[in-house]
């Protein structure tokens, strides 16, 4: 049972990869099941192509691939706790990032924390609805989503800045011709990997907001099933490749 707990805690070990490899596999596959689904039929469920013979098992291989995945997350809530506890004793100048990222992972802390007694509540350990605790859930995931946002914006500000300010202070010629390569190669994999963040948490934010208190209480929003699958296959997709 500790096991998948040390491994998400170790973020430099392999036993982190290959839990986080997992997950963005079965997301992979829920999304995709979930997409045909929603693509299956359109007005009074009207086949848009033939799945007669795998379209009744769809629903279920999804709810099962999902209960799956919720389960190997139990406990991964400690893995933000525990950078909670690194971003508040690391030594650092910039306060506003520390405060932006402690939010950001109690945001996700609750998150997970509510997805796991979701399951619970699932299988009947907790008394609470399941679908009471998701709401809840998909509005703290909702707000991390937009914290990270927000903070990869500022990071990605604060480099753009950095750079400038460090070729202004006068690099020589032979410097800046020996270093050109090496930069353009980081700069290309920094944008590579930039696009692919956005594309996460775009992506995830689709069934984020739709599931949340947000959208049934504030602003009566639904993001239709097709979208929500679209964005969710595009996230773990793009996270896949994060993951590598």
């Amino acid at each position: 049972i500790l096991a998948p707990v040390v491994q998400l805690l170790d973020k430099s070990g392999t036993g982190y990869k290959f839990a986080e490899g997992r997950d963005k596999l079965l997301k992979t596959l829920i999304y995709a099941f979930k997409l045909v689904d929603s693509l299956r039929s359109i007005r009074n469920n009207t086949p848009i192509f033939t799945l007669e013979k795998i379209a009744g098992t769809i629903n279920g291989k999804s709810a099962r691939l999902q209960h799956a995945r919720r389960l190997f997350r139990l406990g991964k809530f400690l893995s933000e706790l525990n950078d909670i506890y690194n971003h508040l004793t690391r030594p650092t100048t910039d306060e506003f990032g520390r405060i932006m990222n402690v939010l950001c992972k109690t945001a996700f802390a609750a998150y997970w924390l509510l997805d796991n007694l979701q399951i619970l509540a699932e299988y009947g350990f907790v008394r609470t609805a399941a679908f009471k605790i998701e709401h809840y859930s998909m509005t703290a995931k909702f707000v991390a989503l937009l914290l990270a946002l927000m903070l990869d914006f500022r990071n990605r500000f604060e480099r753009i800045t950095n750079k400038q300010n460090e070729e202004n202070a006068g690099s020589t010629e032979a410097a800046i011709e020996l270093a050109g390569e090496e930069k353009v190669i980081k700069l290309v994999e920094e944008q590579y990997r930039s696009v692919l963040m956005y594309v996460k948490i775009v992506g995830d934010m689709m069934p984020a907001i739709s599931r949340s208190l947000f959208a049934r209480r504030l602003i009566k929003l639904q993001v239709p099933r097709a979208l929500q699958s679209l964005g969710g296959l595009a996230s773990a997709i793009s996270s896949c490749y994060l993951v590598l």
